[in-house]
């Protein structure tokens, strides 16, 4: 099967994040705000922090449904946002991408996280610490574009994988609570009969 190629910036749109505003000044909008702290490797969101601003954020620059967001500082993972979030806006630290029609978010996110966060990995060869990303570089990473079926079929089995992820996470921290707590009773009760 033929693949044909496009370029990030030609089948998505890249938002840059919003900086944080200033601490003075009537503050009447209220927001939620996105930090990266509150991106995970299993793409569950954490928690948001509330806030008020001075000014309007252009309703572009809010969170959508199906929006990927990529952390600017040493990206090692995708979040694809899976639900709806109102008056909700990502830090200067995030990059919105916004795909368009053609192409299926979830595949869109696992093939930029899969392939496409390894072709950005050229700044340790620069001697910089701190890998950063700019919508330049990634509008300028070459996405294949299989048909919508296989598109369909590769997001599925990313999610499907994201989701295995946070369950064995989960049961890990289960069983060490669970390990941890059983050490805690038998120490106590021996402790307790001396």
């Amino acid at each position: 099967m033929r693949v044909e190629y496009k370029l990030l910036g030609d089948i998505a749109e890249i938002i840059a994040g919003i900086p944080e505003g200033k601490k003075k000044g009537n503050k009447e909008y209220k927001y939620f705000c996105i930090q990266p702290s509150h991106l995970n490797d299993n793409n569950k969101l954490l928690k948001f922090d509330a806030v008020s601003r001075t000014k309007l954020i252009n309703e572009k620059a809010l969170v959508r449904k199906e929006d990927i967001l990529i952390k600017r500082l040493s990206p090692s993972y995708i979040n694809l946002v899976m639900g709806s979030y109102e008056n909700t806006y990502v830090t200067s630290n995030i990059i919105i991408i916004r795909r368009n029609e053609k192409i299926i978010s979830d595949y869109l996110a696992a093939i930029l996280e899969v392939q496409g966060l390894t072709t950005l990995k050229h700044y340790t060869k620069r001697g910089v610490t701190v890998q950063t990303i700019s919508k330049k570089e990634l509008s300028n990473i070459n996405i294949p574009l299989p048909d919508i079926k296989t598109q369909k079929l590769l997001g599925k089995i990313w999610l499907l994988n994201k989701n295995k992820q946070k369950l064995l996470n989960d049961w890990a921290i289960k069983e060490n609570d669970f390990i941890q707590s059983l050490f805690n009773t038998i120490l106590d009760t021996k402790g307790s009969k001396k």
